[in-house]
């Protein structure tokens, strides 16, 4: 069990590196030219291969093209366990190219769509050095390398009604291919090596339509397990293999955009996250391996906001300025029969367990040939954990993007 032990240690650390492109939806899958550009609010803004991802009903609103957006990311996480003798760590992700390419076809009332954002380009790698990690009453530091090639594609159809109305429906596949190797501190070789894989089939259903002078979109997401695999290999020739059911949570989405005046659209779009029933043992194989019977608390249920305005120039250009945010919604953790905590959730998993605020200013221009969109987006994120706890310390994210997309 020595090695179970070790990948106990590792994901405690490792798991918020291969999280974003799991789990953190507002920091990198919004996707779409006129959804980045709005600061997220999809489900009104979603346009061509983008509403596959978002809502699908939007396919069947606009006549037959394709989307294709570039973001370049500055990312920087650090821990400080609050620990005598153990020193904050810092990881920073330079230029991190985000991209999605989309397209659809329409033809009367119906349309068909397709989306594929690549989440990791393979033989890219990430070196983590001398970051700290806590763990029951363990605190060490690591040197790490991250590498990950995932992608998602997706599928949809859409219908019209009723004129204004139109409902979808997609099928996304959430492809996941990890690996992460802790280093030697005296060599720089790899002691331990961790392979990750999943695959999932995520079903979307989403309705959208005009009434008057307002613009709403609906969607529903329903909850999804499906099989979920850790390979682990030592230096000495050690190997183990942990499966499990990797669980994503039903969510919900209502976006609504009113036009108060020529000038002027303001909106807002609301998601709930209902995680109740994503305890850490049926999302994670790990802890049941780890701690046998220990109770796992829930996850919390989460809501994320985002609220904005458009305003509209001569053209079909527009400038959108739009403030989001978005709970934490990490449980306490783990706890034994004497109901002392052994794993917190909070900074130990993802950035989801950080509560995190964004600002964002976009720019788009649709009286072109090919219309494109551009943004500037902030986002930070902190959560202190409380002393005595495995997660002990102060958590904080810092997210620059900037990018443009093109509606072809």
């Amino acid at each position: 069990m020595v090695w179970i032990k070790l990948l106990t240690l590792v994901l405690a650390f490792g798991g918020g590196m291969f999280a974003p492109t799991l789990r953190a939806e507002d920091l990198f899958m919004f996707q779409g030219p006129l959804t980045r550009a709005s600061g997220g609010a999809s489900e009104v803004f979603s346009r061509s291969g983008a509403s596959v991802l978002h809502n699908p009903s939007h396919l069947v609103r606009r006549p037959s093209g394709g989307h294709f957006d570039l973001g370049l990311t500055q990312l920087t996480f650090s821990f400080d366990p609050k620990e005598e003798g153990i020193e904050a760590g810092e990881v920073s992700l330079p230029v991190v190219p985000l991209l999605s390419l989309g397209g659809h076809y329409r033809w009367s009332n119906w349309a068909v769509g397709v989306i594929f954002v690549p989440l990791g380009l393979p033989g890219a790698s990430q070196k983590i050095e001398d970051f700290p990690f806590r763990l029951g009453d363990v605190t060490a530091t690591v040197d790490a390398k991250a590498e990950a090639t995932s992608y998602l594609l997706g599928f949809g159809i859409a219908m019209r009604f009723y004129r204004s109305f139109s409902v979808g429906l997609r099928l996304l596949q959430r492809r996941v291919e990890e690996s992460l190797e802790l280093l030697s501190d005296q060599t720089g070789e790899p002691v331990l090596a961790l392979d990750n894989r999943s695959d999932q089939w995520i079903p979307k259903l989403g309705l959208s339509g005009r009434v008057h002078k307002a613009h709403f979109g609906v969607s529903y997401q329903p909850e999804v397990k499906s099989a979920y695999q850790l390979s682990t290999q030592l230096a000495s020739g050690e190997s183990g293999e942990l499966k499990g059911d990797l669980y994503s949570p039903p969510i919900y989405s209502l976006g609504l955009a009113y036009r108060v005046h020529s000038l002027l659209t303001p909106y807002v779009q609301l998601s709930r996250e209902e995680w109740v029933k994503g305890t850490y043992q049926n999302s994670d194989p790990l802890d049941k391996a780890s701690y046998g019977d220990a109770d796992a608390t829930d996850y919390l249920n989460t809501t994320n906001m985002t609220l904005g305005v458009r305003i509209h120039f001569k053209g079909r250009r527009s400038l959108y300025a739009s403030y989001a945010f978005a709970q934490s919604n990490k449980g306490p953790g783990l706890y034994n029969d004497e109901q002392d905590i052994l794993l917190s959730g909070v900074g130990s998993r993802d950035f989801e367990g950080l509560e995190r605020k964004a600002y964002t200013v976009g720019f788009s221009d649709e009286n072109r040939a090919y219309p494109y969109s551009a943004y500037l987006r902030y986002l930070s994120g902190e959560k202190t954990a409380p002393e005595g706890t495995p997660s002990q310390g102060s958590y904080e994210l810092t997210v620059w993007m900037l990018g443009m997309g093109f509606l072809f």
